[in-house]
């Protein structure tokens, strides 16, 4: 786990938590933010911390199937490419078969090994990858690049009643993460995070696909988007690389609303920060 930065799935359970489970998240959350710089002053400490983390990642995850369920809502399609560019450097996204993906930055690549949600995570019923480890050695058998070893992302599509959600959701993207999208709702959120611990690499790479759709569709337009900065590449055509909305009922649109807004009047921040 990246020593920085917590990863996006963290918890893995469902949504709506209950209250009091999100009071235990929020208390972790404060406990979190003031250890962490006596953590980095010990590399035995936050190897030992980072072990116990992604044994209860791996614990809640492996349940989930490798393969995408008849409802999973992915966003990119079999063999498409996904291309952003910023000011705080380039990335790509290769789909493979089923859940396969990979990340490519700076010249570096790694695979993702993702399970297929089961239940909506605010709202995204889509897949994940909590990169869990269980100790040194496993953290030997993966590859890593710069200082980075995992991949702990996630991809699927959201769902909003009008354009104005959409854009209030993508305005509380973390602040601390380089955030692209596009006029017809591909958003992307990432964030590297270096890292070593007695000579092996943990840092982990962090990034969320989302495909914002409003009522069934794709939008045309949003604030602040950069179409220019975003290319999609696929064999049939870039117009094939990106999934359709799915069909969902008023009910899925009305209760990730209800998440979102809640999780933001209590926490103040972006969701994924407080999974």
């Amino acid at each position: 786990m990246s020593p920085s930065n917590p990863p996006v799935n963290a918890d893995a359970r469902d949504v709506p938590a209950p209250a009091s489970d999100r009071a235990a998240r929020a208390g972790y959350r404060a406990r979190y933010a003031s250890s962490m710089s006596q953590l980095r002053r010990s590399p035995q400490i936050l190897m030992l911390a980072i072990l116990v983390a992604c044994i209860v990642q791996t614990s809640i995850s492996s349940a989930s199937p490798n393969d995408p369920l008849p409802r999973t809502e992915l966003v990119l399609t079999e063999g498409s490419r996904l291309e952003v560019a910023s000011s705080k450097g380039n990335i790509a996204i290769v789909a493979g078969k089923a859940l396969a993906r990979q990340y490519q930055w700076d010249g570096c690549a790694l695979d993702s090994h993702m399970h297929a949600r089961t239940h909506r995570w605010f709202g995204s019923l889509g897949a994940y990858d909590p990169a869990g480890r269980l100790g040194k050695a496993d953290f030997l058998k993966y590859p890593s690049c710069k200082g980075v070893s995992r991949t702990v992302v996630e991809e699927g599509q959201i769902h909003f009643p009008d354009l104005e959600s959409a854009e209030e959701w993508i305005r509380h993207r973390p602040k601390s993460w380089t955030t692209v999208w596009t006029n017809d709702g591909l958003v992307v959120s990432w964030i590297i995070s270096p890292a070593q611990s007695e000579g092996v690499a943990i840092g982990g790479f962090s990034l969320d696909l989302k495909l914002v759709c409003i009522n069934g569709q794709r939008p045309t337009r949003l604030a602040g988007s950069s179409d220019q900065a975003v290319k999609l590449v696929h064999s049939s055509g870039p117009n094939q690389a990106i999934h359709k909305c799915a069909t969902v009922g008023s009910d899925v649109i009305a209760e990730t609303q209800r998440v979102l807004i809640e999780d933001w009047k209590k926490f103040g921040g972006n969701v994924e920060q407080k999974k």
